[in-house]
C-alpha cells in the first residue's frame, strides 16, 4: 500500500503493524524495513492511505 505521511512530500510504500493483541497502531515504511529500522508512525501522522 501507499500512504501519505504528515510532513512527508511524496507518497511511500508500506505496511500495516499491529501490537500483540492484534489492534492497528501505525505503518511502518517498507524502505525502513528493509534497512531495518523499526519506526512505526502512528496513525495520527497518516493523511491518507490508498491500498493496492
Amino acid at each position: 500500500m501507499k500512504v501519505k505521511i504528515k510532513g512527508f512530500c511524496t507518497l511511500e510504500s508500506a505496511k500495516y503493524v499491529f501490537d500483540n493483541s492484534g489492534n492497528l497502531i501505525g505503518v511502518r515504511l517498507d524502505v525502513d524495513s528493509e534497512r531495518g529500522i523499526r519506526k512505526v508512525f502512528p496513525l495520527e501522522l497518516v493523511e491518507d492511505i490508498y491500498d493496492d
